[in-house]
Formats: structure tokens, C-alpha cells, sequence
């Protein structure tokens, strides 16, 4: 289930939304009250809901807005349970002093903005003890292993818990809820309107993700890249598998170039059977792997990159569809009886950058006898590059 968080500083235009959210479809909204810029009014919030509420009072040391007292929030917070919202949001620090009234349940919360601590299991266990329905863990992501150690706690639970990563290296902790059993999992309203780090917008988690359709049969496949949110490749890879009636989904990886080793060693833990390799990685993930392709090895980087099994196996497709591409070029405006087999032969060929790609286009020409010429920004890792093709 999505819960959309909606943050908006007047009344009339949380009702709106929410009213949009649940003709949209929507099973549960966060009402962030601590964004309305004026004295709350619980009733008009709730009066004649359209859909169930979780209704949440942040303070700022949490990433809240809230800006009244302590004592005047957790009176808000206690209208609520005694208003019936369907659930309330109680950071763990003052749950113990909001008991327990009616059937509203209670969502127990914990968020770490500077990382994600190391003894997660102690932390939920107190949190647990609260008097709980719900678990929330929200802390960010530092590294991928973080999200590792957050989807087992998730998955290893007897209490209905939430664990978040945040920030774009977390964003799988949020598309993965429903896999390891997540109550839910929160989604912005929309793109502009973010309420934490790497919270994506409901329509993409519903829609490019089909969010709740992922389970344990989903295959997961992503792209690894530093910067990877301007990656088109889950759009296409993602509609391709639901045209194709494909039980799989594929995800955008931020993984930092010192944290490559954590993230290739998360991979099959996490069930992702294959990942697309690039900028900056396609020439340092070769070291990762267990077995690969000969035109890999010749051209010194990969970009795909399989998991079967403990092997790790490398392949580079770039030179494949470069050399496509530039036959296709040639053989442009010829009739189908006069196209033959396409010779470089010492063909005269310069290429502009020193990076994966071009090193693979290099190889796949040098490979069919053209004479190549590297030119780059850096001298240096031109001729290096020149001197590794050979």
C-alpha cells in the first residue's frame, strides 16, 4: 500500500488534494499538520475523509516544520487518536506519554538524518516496546549496505515495521517495502513537493514501479551509475516488462565509486539477478567479476553485469551496438541486394573521449582493421587507453 504524505500550508488545499489522492485511487494519506501555517483545525481536516488518514506533527529536529510548542503538538497529536484517525505518527522519544484511546494505531517512529546506525535491532526492539501497531525506521543512507541491513530488520520483524533509507542511495528501500512486508510505504504528492530525501511521487511508485504488484517472485534488475537520476533506462526497461506481461521491475542504483565492492556483494542478497554498468563504474566493475566475456576483457570495462549463482559475469555491449550503428551508416540508402557484410579495413578512424564507451568502440573497430586514433581532454588517459588497446 502507498501512503502519499501531503504537506500544504492552508486547509483548502490539503482537502483538495486529498480529495484528488482518493479519486485517484489512493488507500491512505499522511496529513502533515505541521506544515499548515496557522492555528490547526483537526475537524475540518477530518470531517468526511475520503480516505484513511495518518496524521503527523514533526518537529524541526526530526525534519518536521512545526514551530509551536512541545506541549501544544503533542495535544494536537492527542485529538487525533481521540478524533479516530485511523493511525497517528509518536516519535519514540514521547510515545510513552500519548496512551493509547479508541482504535486508532499507532505508528512508533524513529528518523536519523545524519546516517543509519549500526544497532538498528536494539533500536526497533525499544521502539517495539512503545506500545506499537507500527514500527517506522527512517534513517539515511551512507551506503548501500544500509539498505541491506534495513530490508532484513523489515523482513525479519513480527511487528509490522517501516524501514527507510533515505536519500537517493536508499530509494530501493522505498520501491521494495511491500516486498518484505511492509505495512506501506510513503510517496510524495508530487515531483516539486518533496517531505524527505528520496521520496519519490506516488504516480511513479504506482505506475513505472506498480509498486504494489512487486513480491517475492519479482525479478530485479537496475542500473549502477554516480549520478543516476537523469538515467532514462527504468522508463523503458520498466514499460518493456509490463508490455511483455514480465513479473520484474528495474531500478536506478546511486552507488558512490568507493562504495562499487558493497554494492556488488549486496546485489545477490537482495535478489537482483542483473545490473546495467556505467559512468563511473563499467571499467572498475571487471575487477568484480568471477567470469567474462572475451571482448570485456580486450576492451577493459563491461556494462552488464549478471549475477548466477556465486558468479559474477561480465559482458560489454557497447562495442556490439556501436558496430550496428556504424554499419547501419554505411549501408544507408542501399537496396537490400546490395547490402554485404560491412569491412573497416583500414579505414581511418578518430574517436573523441577516453571513457567506456569510447574504449569499447575502439576495440570492436581496431578488432575489424580500422586504424584508430584516440583524442581526450587528458593526454594521459588517451595514451594510456591507446596503450591498453594495443
Amino acid at each position: 500500500m502507498i501512503c502519499v504524505s501531503l504537506g500544504r500550508t492552508r486547509h483548502k488545499h490539503m482537502i483538495a488534494e486529498h480529495r484528488h489522492l482518493a479519486e485517484n485511487g489512493v488507500p491512505l494519506v499522511e496529513l502533515r499538520l505541521d506544515y499548515i501555517g496557522r492555528a490547526v483545525n483537526l475537524s475540518k481536516l477530518l470531517k468526511d475523509r475520503p480516505t484513511a488518514v495518518l496524521i503527523t506533527v514533526r518537529r524541526r529536529e526530526d525534519g518536521g516544520r512545526w514551530t509551536g510548542t512541545e506541549a501544544e503538538r503533542q495535544m494536537l497529536l492527542r485529538s487525533a487518536i481521540v478524533a479516530g484517525a485511523e493511525y497517528v505518527d509518536l516519535e519514540a522519544d514521547i510515545a510513552g506519554e500519548i496512551p493509547r484511546y479508541g482504535n486508532t494505531k499507532r505508528v512508533i517512529s524513529l528518523h536519523d538524518f545524519n546516517g543509519t546506525p549500526n544497532n538498528l535491532e536494539e533500536l526497533h526492539a525499544a521502539m517495539a516496546a512503545k506500545d506499537a501497531d507500527i514500527v517506522k525506521l527512517a534513517t539515511m543512507a551512507t551506503t548501500f549496505g544500509d539498505n541491506l541491513r534495513m530490508l532484513e530488520l523489515v523482513q525479519g520483524s513480527k511487528l509490522p515495521t517501516i524501514g527507510i533509507c533515505m536519500g537517493e542511495i536508499g530509494m530501493l528501500t522505498r520501491i521494495l517495502a511491500s516486498r518484505v512486508g511492509s505495512p506501506f510505504t510513503y510517496a510524495t504528492y508530487s515531483l516539486d513537493r518533496k517531505l524527505a530525501p528520496g521520496q519519490l511521487n506516488y504516480k511513479v511508485m504506482r505506475d513505472l514501479y506498480r509498486f504494489d504488484e512487486i513480491d517475492l517472485q519479482t525479478e530485479l534488475f537496475g542500473v549502477a551509475a554516480d549520478p543516476v537520476a537523469h538515467s532514462l533506462s527504468p522508463l523503458i526497461h520498466n514499460r518493456s516488462f509490463q508490455d511483455a506481461q514480465i513479473n520484474a521491475r528495474y531500478l536506478p542504483f546511486r552507488v558512490a565509486p568507493d562504495d562499487l565492492h558493497t554494492f556488488v556483494d549486496a546485489c545477490p542478497k537482495l535478489g537482483i539477478h542483473g545490473i546495467s554498468v556505467t559512468i563511473p563504474h563499467k571499467e572498475r566493475a571487471l575487477s568484480y567479476c568471477t567470469q567474462v566475456e572475451a571482448a570485456a576483457t580486450g576492451i577493459g570495462a563491461i556494462n552488464t553485469l549478471i549475477f548466477n549463482g556465486n558468479e559474477r559475469l561480465g559482458y560489454n555491449t557497447d562495442y556490439r551496438a556501436a558496430m550496428d550503428c556504424i554499419n547501419a551508416a554505411y549501408q544507408s540508402g542501399k537496396s537490400p541486394a546490395d547490402n554485404k557484410p560491412v569491412s573497416h579495413q583500414g579505414r581511418r578512424v578518430l574517436i573523441l573521449g577516453a571513457g567506456g564507451v569510447s574504449r569499447a568502440i575502439a576495440w570492436g573497430l581496431k578488432h575489424r582493421g580500422a586504424e584508430v586514433t584516440i583524442s581526450s581532454r587528458t593526454q594521459e588517459r588517451a595514451v594510456q587507453m591507446a596503450h591498453e588497446l594495443g
